[in-house]
Parts: C-alpha cells; sequence; structure tokens
C-alpha cells in the first residue's frame, strides 16, 4: 500500500528528531562531571606536601649536614605521595594541604582528581617554610574515618624552624595523635625525626627517593 507523501514526511520529520533528541542526551551524560564524592563514600586521607621554591635542589645546599639534597627535593617527595596514593582502593578519597611559608587545602575529591592536582603542583616563592600552618589545616574531628599522611621538607635549617617545629609537636600531641598518622621524610633517619616530631617512631617512616614508601604507609594506615 502505497502511504501518502505527507504522512511520509512526518515520519521522517519524527524520526530525525528523536535521533537528534538521543544524540543530545547521550552528550549530555557523557560530557556530564562525576558528582563530587562524599564523607560517606569511604576513607578519607588527608595528604601533605610541602611546595615551597626552598625545596628545589641548588648548589648551595649540597653541603648542608643532616640533609641530603641530592634524594630530597619537591619532585621526589612528590613522586613518592603519588605512589601511595596510586596504591590505594577507588573508594578512599582526599584532601590534599600544600604548604609553604602558608597552606591552602582542597575540598574532597577523589582518588583521580587528587593525582590530577599534584600532577600540575608545581612550586611557589616563599622566604620560609611553615609545617605547622599545614597540621592546622588538618581537622581529625571533620570526618569519622580520616587519616593524615605527611610528608616532611627536606630543608630542617629554614627561618623560624625551632619555633615551627615546637609548634608542630604541641598540635601532633594536642589533636593529631587522636587519629592514625603517618610522617614521611626521605631527608632525615628515625633518630632525627623522633627528636623533631617527638614521636615514638611508630608514625614516622624515614625514606629515601628511590623506594617505594606505599607499603610502609599501608602498614601504619591499616590500608589493605
Amino acid at each position: 500500500m502505497r502511504v501518502p507523501r505527507g504522512i511520509g514526511l512526518v515520519f521522517m520529520v519524527a524520526v530525525a528528531a528523536a535521533l537528534v533528541a538521543g544524540l543530545i542526551l547521550t552528550i549530555v551524560l557523557v560530557s556530564r562531571p562525576s558528582a563530587a564524592p562524599t564523607s560517606d563514600d569511604g576513607r578519607v586521607i588527608n595528604v601533605g606536601l610541602c611546595n615551597s621554591n626552598l625545596e628545589e635542589p641548588q648548589q648551595s645546599f649540597r653541603f648542608k649536614r643532616d640533609v641530603d639534597y641530592s634524594a630530597c627535593n619537591f619532585t621526589s617527595n612528590k613522586n613518592q605521595l603519588m605512589k601511595f596514593i596510586e596504591s590505594t582502593t577507588d573508594d578512599v578519597n582526599f584532601k590534599l594541604i600544600s604548604y609553604s611559608d602558608s597552606a591552602t587545602k582542597t575540598s574532597l575529591i577523589s582518588k583521580k582528581q587528587v593525582l590530577a592536582q599534584l600532577t600540575a603542583l608545581g612550586t611557589q616563592p616563599s622566604s620560609t617554610i611553615k609545617q605547622s600552618t599545614a597540621f592546622d589545616k588538618y581537622d581529625p574531628a571533620e570526618y569519622k574515618n580520616s587519616d593524615l599522611v605527611f610528608f616532611t621538607p627536606c630543608k630542617n635549617d629554614y627561618q623560624g624552624y625551632a619555633d615551627d617545629m615546637k609548634t608542630v609537636q604541641d598540635t601532633i600531641k594536642t589533636k593529631v595523635v587522636e587519629k592514625k598518622y603517618v610522617i614521611v621524610s626521605l631527608a632525615m633517619n628515625v633518630t632525627q625525626m623522633k627528636q623533631q616530631y617527638g614521636d615514638d617512631n611508630s608514625h614516622n617512616i624515614a625514606t629515601n627517593s628511590t623506594g617505594d614508601v606505599s607499603q610502609d604507609i599501608n602498614h601504619v594506615l591499616n590500608l589493605p
């Protein structure tokens, strides 16, 4: 049976409209950003990294006592932190605390997002370093199941270091000790870490730029 020309034209227009609508819906679904993670989506780990330009290796620093600048710098610290994050499961969420003479903290972000932010993170100019500002950004009561993984700076002779470390020790004793936490140093040995961070070394990890510290961090935090 022959279909009237008008009806056929209407049918083709309807099919074309349906195809266009389907294409638009597909584009919207694919391009729509994923929902922001929430505290109920799994464990929350605050990660601290020094991004002061003082952490870049310099010729004049090569003979400073107690610090091996060939093994410890901003890039090696960042690489070790990223190795640890890559070792975690996808349901773990993060807050990135970057610090120099002050500290900033991101909102709650996914594993994929924190890796992207770390990849893009560079150093920033600062005349000194204040680790205490990073510890201030960590709120152990913010989430029920939260941890802290803190990478120490390579330098231990920056302006105000002694006062800064006293504040850090006080903060650890008063609020951080209530939660699981790890302090990682590519510059200090365990004896130096115990002196500076006032811990019995159950939370301190002394390592270098060539090893993979992920397993040691996961062991302290009881991560799979």
